[in-house]
């Protein structure tokens, strides 16, 4: 069984300290490396696996991560947390080594723009309504060729706020522009008529990953987030624990 800190105790015993905590995402059982990394809350949003693991349930809200990737599982942690707590969120298969400090995950340099990314492996017309919807000094981020993919992170309560107040307007605003429901039975729906399922080469076609079209914008609007800010950041190298993982 996956063992859990006790952030309940901490807010007991240690009313005026800050934590440091470090919340681990499963969809599955995985083999896990995170030995190495103090202060561990294991998270999950499959009920039976919740059940069988430890794990903590992370009821499916009006974000479910099937279609919004990390996006509802920042907003659990930092209802979590404490004004004077830091908190990182890492996949079971991605992880990274919080330090002093707000820690980024490394940003993919691209042999292309982020935008050409998105529409060539997901949609030419998702690309193209993010340029419309998006102001031009966003957009320009956009087009450079700098990725901060995966939504991992670690920050202090205040700018994951930040960050959730930053994301949320605009993912549902361009979510709103291209038609998108928000359900994950819609969502599949919908994506049968959209351009996501045209295949290229290279391209992941799968009916189910290419629903998790919250997440995929998602991703971009982080990018956005932390190339136009600068909080003194730390940028974070990846260390992909499952071979043959991509984007």
């Amino acid at each position: 069984m996956l063992i859990n800190h006790n952030i309940s105790l901490d807010r007991e015993s240690y009313p005026k300290y800050s934590h440091q905590y470090n919340f681990i995402l499963a969809h599955k059982p995985f083999e896990d490396k995170f030995g190495d990394i103090a202060n561990k809350v294991y998270i999950t949003d499959n009920k039976e696996y919740a059940a069988n693991s430890g794990a903590i349930l992370i009821d499916k809200n009006e974000y479910d991560s099937r279609v919004f990737g990390e996006l509802p599982f920042w907003i659990y942690i930092s209802k979590q947390i404490r004004e004077q707590d830091s908190a990182s969120l890492m996949a079971y298969r991605r992880k990274i080594y919080p330090k002093v400090g707000i820690q980024v995950a490394q940003p993919l340099n691209l042999p292309c723009t982020v935008l050409e990314q998105l529409a060539y492996y997901h949609s030419p017309f998702i690309a193209e309504t993010i340029c419309k919807v998006l102001p031009p000094e966003e957009v320009k981020i956009l087009n450079g060729n700098l990725l901060c993919a995966y939504n991992i992170f670690s920050a202090n309560h205040k700018v994951i706020i930040e960050w959730i107040n930053f994301v949320i307007p605009r993912l549902e605003q361009i979510m709103k522009a291209i038609g998108c429901p928000n359900d994950f039975k819609s969502v599949k729906e919908w994506v049968k008529t959209t351009d996501l399922l045209k295949p290229y080469e290279g391209k992941n076609t799968d009916l189910v990953y290419q629903s998790r079209v919250g997440a995929s914008i998602l991703e971009r609007l982080n990018t956005i987030f932390w190339l136009s800010r600068n909080y003194g950041q730390q940028w974070q190298p990846v260390k992909l624990l499952e071979p043959g993982q991509t984007i």
